[in-house]
């Protein structure tokens, strides 16, 4: 899938650990790929993400796990903190570690017969690793819900709850949009992603008046650089600000 200067990046239909070493190693190429504008995770035929492999535990933990796990969790977070635009576009399933992918993006886009589910307790496990990036989008109740039941929802539903941005009625609607929103990520100065990441940190961990003195620096030097006075310059001319 052509998406301008994104890189499309494509998520196995089950996370073993050749599988999340194989997306570990293209998310990192991308993210140190200066040619690389943003990062568009796609599923395959049918399917976004079907989660952990399971039957690599069905005589007990694998050796190794461990590693693989952790792999899974440093692409989690790389994701989350990743200095670029991110994008999932969702067709069919995503489950477990899928869900957990594409929560960990900026745009969430699926297609209306997207389903969301967290099935890992009727195995004993729990949607902890992918919990952060879960809970970045969706309410600790809708956590909740959704890894208790471990029932499956539609992709309005998990609009409705904030998992997915945008519904989208069939593939080529989705697609057509995707490409449209990949456009527009690349018009938004780089710096931008940062300071929201920073921002969403520090109303965390600050009072309101620190988080609102640390937004009044954040944009008064932003103001000062001189690529932002060349976009607004282009702007007052008639220009699109981000064109050079």
């Amino acid at each position: 899938m052509e998406l301008t200067s994104f890189r499309a990046i494509s998520v196995p239909p089950a996370l073993s650990d050749a599988t999340v070493d194989a997306l570990a190693r293209e998310i990192a190429a991308a993210l140190g790929d200066d040619s690389v504008h943003g990062l568009a995770l796609t599923g395959g035929a049918g399917i976004f993400c079907g989660g952990m492999d399971l039957t690599s535990l069905a005589t007990g933990p694998p050796a190794g796990a461990g590693a693989s796990v952790r792999r899974f969790a440093a692409s989690l977070g790389q994701l989350m903190q990743a200095g670029k635009p991110t994008l999932a576009v969702v067709q069919g399933p995503a489950l477990g570690g899928g869900v957990g992918l594409a929560a960990a993006c900026d745009v969430v886009l699926a297609a209306r017969d997207a389903t969301f589910g967290l099935p890992e307790g009727l195995f004993g496990l729990a949607p902890a690793v992918i919990a952060p990036a879960l809970l970045g989008r969706i309410s600790p109740g809708a956590l909740r819900r959704l890894a208790l039941t471990a029932l499956p929802i539609g992709a309005d539903d998990a609009r409705t709850i904030g998992l997915v941005d945008e519904v989208l009625d069939d593939d080529t609607t989705l697609l057509a949009r995707a490409r449209r929103v990949c456009t527009a990520l690349t018009r938004v100065h780089p710096r931008t992603k940062a300071a929201v990441n920073e921002a969403a940190r520090q109303r965390s961990s600050l009072s309101t008046a620190e988080a609102l003195q640390w937004g009044v620096e954040e944009t008064l030097g932003a103001a000062q650089s001189p690529e932002t006075a060349a976009r607004v310059r282009r702007f007052m001319e008639g220009g699109a600000p981000w064109e050079s």
